[in-house]
Order: C-alpha cells, then sequence, then structure tokens
C-alpha cells in the first residue's frame, strides 16, 4: 500500500479484527499500519438499504455471500474502485480482483 489512494470499508476492519482475535493476535499494529496507508470508507444509507437484495441475488450462487460481503462490495462500488480482495465468495462481480491465496 502507497497512498491514501487505498480505501478499506469499516466493515473490513470489524472483520479484520475478528481474525485477528481468533488467532490471539494483537490487532492494534494491523489497524494502525492499516489506518496510516488507507482511507476508511464509512457505510452509507443507500448501501445498507441495497445490501440485503444483493446479498439475497448473489447467495443463490455463491453460498457463503453474507450481508458483510455485501456492504463492503457496495461501499467499493459507491466509490467507484475496485475491490481487492482474497475472498472467494467475490467471485464473478464487476470491479473484483481476486488475489491468490496459498489454498486455492
Amino acid at each position: 500500500m502507497e497512498t491514501k489512494e487505498t480505501g478499506t470499508c469499516i466493515i473490513s476492519i470489524a472483520e479484520l479484527s475478528h481474525k485477528f482475535a481468533g488467532t490471539n493476535k494483537n490487532f492494534t499494529p494491523f489497524f494502525k499500519f492499516l489506518n496510516s496507508k488507507s482511507k476508511i470508507i464509512h457505510l452509507s444509507f443507500s448501501a445498507c438499504v441495497k445490501s440485503g437484495r444483493l446479498k439475497q441475488k448473489i447467495r443463490k450462487n455463491q453460498s457463503g455471500f453474507g450481508i458483510a460481503d455485501a456492504l463492503i462490495y457496495l461501499s467499493s462500488k459507491e466509490n467507484n474502485s475496485k475491490l481487492v480482495t482474497k475472498d472467494y465468495d467475490f467471485k464473478g462481480l464487476d470491479d473484483v480482483v481476486l488475489l491468490q491465496t496459498e489454498s486455492n
């Protein structure tokens, strides 16, 4: 991450906090790094309203796609951004860049 051109949805912060807690790792240093390199994107009312319908639509093909995924995706779209993720629940969606992981 080079500049504040990078954005992180606030829901992603909660998901990362949860992941760190599950591994008993300290989230604070990672959050400070992320916050220094990335603009934090807050949720809009519009994204919240649209998220339920989007979740239901995508869930027909991606069983793991949840409400948090819908909110993250809609926040990215509202900011005219590409969503960069390792989460294959976003596979096939417009403007999503899927990163390879060791398991795939």
